[in-house]
């Protein structure tokens, strides 16, 4: 009589698969790797592209066009108000601010509208990215939290500004953008200003 065989694995068989999985996934994790990178960089690149959409939009139309982020819900969208709008002052502290002060702000702030014509609502910016900081002339620390902005102007000037993006995998990129052409370029690693402003 012919005993059954048993249906388990056996050593050899099971130690093939091992090294199988071993061998794929050295092979599909650093492919991963790149792949958070490139979508890093293409980020980069498509922010790049609507900041100059932006530039573009505030000369063809004569208007101050302002990109607003929110850092908290990683965030942003276009706005856009008068040719003949005047950006708050640069200020210490905004606790400092007398309730006149503040309620001219507000005002001044009222002056913007969101623009469709760049993008259509608030865009949310891809999972497994984000805006680690940016850097304004009107604000004398690097803001990583709460509300953000760039603004151009209608001659194709810009406020000098820098914006940090990483990703899961600490890749860093830096938008950073010229005050006299307005044009934005994009740099590996974090870019500050000046010495001064490092951490």
């Amino acid at each position: 009589m012919n005993r059954n065989r048993s249906s388990g694995f056996s050593l050899i068989e099971i130690l093939v698969t091992l090294a199988i999985i071993a061998l794929v996934s050295a092979l599909v994790i650093p492919n991963t790797t790149s792949v958070f990178r490139a979508s890093l960089d293409s980020y980069a690149r498509k922010a790049v592209n609507q900041f100059r959409e932006a530039r573009d939009f505030a000369i063809l139309m004569n208007r101050v066009v302002k990109i607003q982020f929110d850092l908290d819900k990683q965030n942003y969208w276009v706005e856009d108000a008068p040719a003949d709008f005047l950006l708050p002052k640069k200020r210490e502290n905004d606790d400092e601010l007398s309730d006149e002060e503040k309620k001219k702000d507000q005002k001044k702030n009222q002056a913007f509208r969101m623009t469709t014509t760049i993008t259509k609502k608030k865009l949310n910016i891809p999972s497994g990215l984000r805006i680690h900081a940016v850097i304004s002339p009107r604000s004398k620390k690097i803001l990583t939290e709460g509300m953000a902005d760039i603004v151009y102007f209608p001659h194709g000037s810009a406020e000098a500004a820098v914006i940090h993006l990483e990703d899961m995998e600490g890749n860093k990129r830096s938008l950073i953008v010229h005050p006299i052409t307005g044009k934005t370029r994009l740099v590996s690693g974090y870019y500050f200003p000046s010495e001064d402003r490092k951490r």
